[in-house]
């Protein structure tokens, strides 16, 4: 079961920084949705949670992104 919290944010610093980390989850996001859409295409392997990983390894530091944060999406 996920649980999911809400919290309210009043400081502007600190909403701009979730957004901004809220952008590059959902940069990630479409990435592996785009790799799983080409793989249906082009009648590939489907890529597995393992591939996805694989393939966004490295990103973290980029987006500035923890890498726990980039396998579990």
């Amino acid at each position: 079961m996920i649980l999911t919290y809400r919290y309210r944010i009043k400081e502007t610093s600190s909403a701009k920084a979730l957004a901004g980390m809220a952008r590059a989850v959902n940069v990630i996001w479409n990435y592996c949705g785009g790799a799983q859409e080409h793989a249906r295409r082009w009648n590939m392997r489907w890529p597995s949670g393992f591939d996805l990983i694989n393939l966004t390894s490295g990103v973290s530091r980029d987006l500035g992104l923890h890498s726990d944060t980039v396998q579990a999406v």
